[in-house]
């Protein structure tokens, strides 16, 4: 992992943890979704025989080059362009494809492809933000929506189960939208918790450094203080030496009187 980052991720080194983590995930959902998507064009084409002219797999193949586009801005830094630029075509290539699906195969294998949403929600939380999870739950929504009513319309769905499709969806994409803020709120407040925390202990850090300053300024004071005392001792002891031998030259001045 360290060798990924130090690979991809550099110019990410001085900014914020929570960025550097997105960018990194962003990285790994590109090795894994190349990895996936390749395997499931080869079932297509090879193993059910639809070859690789086939809509489904043509749409792989779109989907892989963006997924490639969103790594490439992810390696020069732009790890916000590119959560969109995954995020946005997709959403529009897998809504394109369960509505040409609808016209062309069986509406059972169009409909779930729709389960593939839920993901796109949940990838909109790992490496964007809030806003991002509401936007995209509610384009899911209005996907969804556009679909049911086109359905209907062409007469593959009748209205109570246009209606009933609608609402199981919808129940379903907003909960996972609700989850995915819920769980991006806790993370914004213990990001902003430990950064308070993180203040509190420098500023306890800078007080203690001020203090120990201060100890050694009045240490270096005291230690002044205690030389000049040193020498005012000297000089004392040396003064009442001379008085001493001044008292005994006029005691034997006086014995020779």
């Amino acid at each position: 992992m360290n060798n990924l980052r130090r690979i991809f991720l550099h110019r990410y080194d001085n900014r914020d943890y929570r960025e550097q983590q997105r960018a990194f995930v962003i990285i790994i959902l590109y090795f894994v979704l190349a990895v996936l998507m390749l395997l499931n064009a080869l079932v297509i084409a090879v193993v059910r025989e639809r070859g690789f002219a086939d809509m489904s797999v043509l749409a792989i193949l779109a989907v892989e080059f963006v997924l490639l586009g969103a790594l490439l801005l992810t390696i020069k830094g732009h790890a916000s362009v590119a959560a969109h630029f995954i995020l946005a075509p997709l959403t529009l290539i897998l809504w394109g494809i369960i509505f040409m699906l609808t016209r062309t195969k069986d509406i059972l294998i169009a409909a779930d492809t729709i389960v593939y949403m839920i993901p796109l929600i949940i990838i909109a939380m790992l490496i964007s933000g809030k806003r991002s999870v509401v936007i995209y739950t509610f384009l899911q929504i209005a996907g969804l929506v556009a679909y049911s009513l086109v359905n209907e319309k062409l007469g593959f769905l009748t209205h109570d189960q246009a209606i009933d499709f609608i609402a199981d969806c919808t129940v379903s994409f907003i909960m996972v939208g609700v989850c995915c803020v819920s769980a991006l709120a806790m993370n914004e407040r213990s990001h902003r918790i430990l950064e308070g925390s993180l203040e509190d202990s420098r500023k306890q850090g800078e007080h203690i450094t001020s203090m120990l300053a201060a100890t050694g300024d009045a240490s270096s004071k005291v230690a002044g203080a205690t030389d000049v005392l040193v020498s005012t001792t000297h000089s004392f002891s040396n003064n009442a030496q001379t008085q001493a031998a001044t008292v005994e030259e006029v005691t034997a001045s006086g014995e020779s009187v």
